[in-house]
C-alpha cells in the first residue's frame, strides 16, 4: 500500500512538471547584444507600423476639435437669440476641453520609431552602441512600449464611455435649462457621437504588440525552481 502512494506521489510530481514550465520575467541585463539588437529592432518595427494611424488620429482629432472650438464661439458671439447663444457657446465649451484634453493626454509614440530617439543618442544606427547603452535603449524602449499597451487597454472600459456620456447629458441639461429642449437633444447625440467616433477610431493595436513582445523568449539564459502546489510540487522554468 505504501509503495502505490509513493508512486501515485511521482507520478502526480512529473504531472506537475510537465504542466508548469513557462516563461518568465527576464531582466534586458541577461540578454546578449544580438538579443537586445533584436528586441529593439521589434519594438521599432511594430512602432513604425502604427505611425500613420497614430498620427492622423492625434493631430486629425485636435484640428477638428479646434476647429470646432473656433467656430462655435464665433457662432455664440454673433448669435441673435440667447437659445442660439447658449447652444454654440455650451459647444464651443465642450470643444475647447476636449481639445484640452488631447493636447494634456496625447498618444504614446504619435510619431513611430522617430519616438525612440533622444538627443542623447542616435538610433540611425543600432551597431554604434556600447552594450550598457544598449541595454538602457531597450529599457527606454519598453516603457514606452507598455505605455502605449496601456493607452490601448484604457481604450473601451466602462468609465471612458460612461464619462463621455454622462458628460453630453450634463451639458445639454445646461443647454435646455438656459435654451430649448430641442438644441438640448442635439447636443447630447452630437457630443456622445463624436465622443464614440473618437473612442473608436483611436489605435488598440498595442496591446496585442505587448502581448507578442512578452512572448518573446531568451534562449541564452534560463533558470528554474521548485514551486509548492495543492497536491505537490511543480517545476518553474524561467528561459
Amino acid at each position: 500500500m505504501e509503495k502505490y502512494y509513493m508512486n501515485k506521489l511521482l507520478i502526480s510530481f512529473l504531472v506537475l512538471i510537465s504542466c508548469n514550465v513557462y516563461s518568465q520575467n527576464y531582466s534586458p541585463e541577461q540578454l546578449s547584444v544580438k538579443e537586445l539588437d533584436d528586441r529593439f529592432l521589434y519594438i521599432k518595427n511594430r512602432l513604425e507600423n502604427e505611425r500613420n494611424h497614430s498620427y492622423l488620429w492625434q493631430y486629425g482629432w485636435e484640428g477638428f476639435y479646434a476647429g470646432s472650438s473656433l467656430v462655435q464661439l464665433s457662432l455664440a458671439t454673433t448669435a441673435d437669440n440667447s437659445d442660439d447663444e447658449v447652444r454654440y457657446g455650451v459647444g464651443a465649451f465642450k470643444s475647447a476641453l476636449a481639445f484640452s484634453a488631447m493636447l494634456l493626454n496625447p498618444l504614446p509614440a504619435i510619431n513611430g520609431a522617430d519616438s525612440l530617439s533622444s538627443p542623447a543618442h542616435n538610433h540611425s544606427n543600432i551597431q554604434t552602441h556600447t552594450r550598457t547603452q544598449k541595454v538602457e535603449r531597450l529599457k527606454r524602449a519598453e516603457a514606452l512600449f507598455k505605455r502605449r499597451s496601456d493607452r490601448a487597454k484604457n481604450i473601451h472600459t466602462w468609465n471612458r464611455h460612461g464619462t463621455a456620456i454622462l458628460f453630453n447629458l450634463a451639458t445639454a441639461g445646461i443647454v435646455s435649462a438656459f435654451g430649448n429642449d430641442k438644441d438640448a437633444i442635439a447636443s447630447a447625440i452630437g457630443g456622445i457621437l463624436a465622443s464614440e467616433i473618437n473612442i473608436w477610431t483611436q489605435p488598440s493595436q498595442g496591446t496585442q504588440d505587448w502581448q507578442d513582445y512578452q512572448s518573446l523568449k531568451s534562449s541564452d539564459n534560463w533558470s528554474w525552481n521548485l514551486q509548492p502546489t495543492l497536491n505537490g510540487l511543480a517545476v518553474s522554468v524561467n528561459f
